[in-house]
């Protein structure tokens, strides 16, 4: 302790301020899928510095996002999350990696038309797999080596949205017929 005068002139006892003088966050990089989380902690140095309050900020906060250390990512790509500490402005920095989803199971297709070979149409309804899965469709094409009325290999225009990707080998149905994406 410290004897000081305070704003009256008398005089008090006043407790050291003890500077923070290093932050380390337990983690240097992470890797998410879209919609995981993360918590990253902070430790000051020295363990009894009197302000240990610490900031949040993501370099990109459309991928992912942080409060209070919790990290949540939100679409694909990458950011820095960086701890500052109040008293100093000390930071340390967390590389934040966020991977695609991918979309597995079995995707079935209905349409008003039978495919013909070498016809385009565009599909009337998808019913998606189990799962919270994102995609747009585009149009279907039959490829030229299947006869019409046989089992068909197609060529689906399906697109992702963000955040997703159909893993290989997903297997689809159009009209009760196999496909393959």
């Amino acid at each position: 302790f410290e004897i000081v005068k305070n704003d009256s002139g008398e005089l008090e006892l006043k407790k050291p301020t003890i500077p923070v003088t290093d932050v380390v966050l337990d983690k240097s990089s992470i890797t998410l899928d879209v919609n995981g989380t993360a918590e990253l902690t902070a430790t000051i140095s020295p363990n009894n510095a009197t302000d240990k309050t610490v900031s949040w900020t993501s370099s990109d906060p459309t991928v992912a996002k942080v409060e209070n250390g919790l990290v949540t990512a939100l679409k694909p790509g990458s950011t820095t999350i960086t701890a500052t500490t109040t008293d100093g402005s000390l930071t340390d920095t967390c590389e934040v990696t966020v991977n695609k989803i991918a979309i597995t199971g079995t995707i079935a297709i209905t349409t008003t038309q039978e495919p013909t070979v070498g016809q385009t149409f565009d599909l009337n309804c998808i019913v998606i797999p189990t799962g919270n899965y994102s995609y747009t469709a585009k149009a279907i094409t039959p490829n030229a080596s299947i006869e019409a009325g046989k089992n068909y290999i197609l060529s689906i225009g399906l697109k992702p949205n963000d955040g997703y990707y159909f893993a290989e080998g997903v297997a689809a149905t159009i009209n009760g017929k196999a496909a393959t994406v």
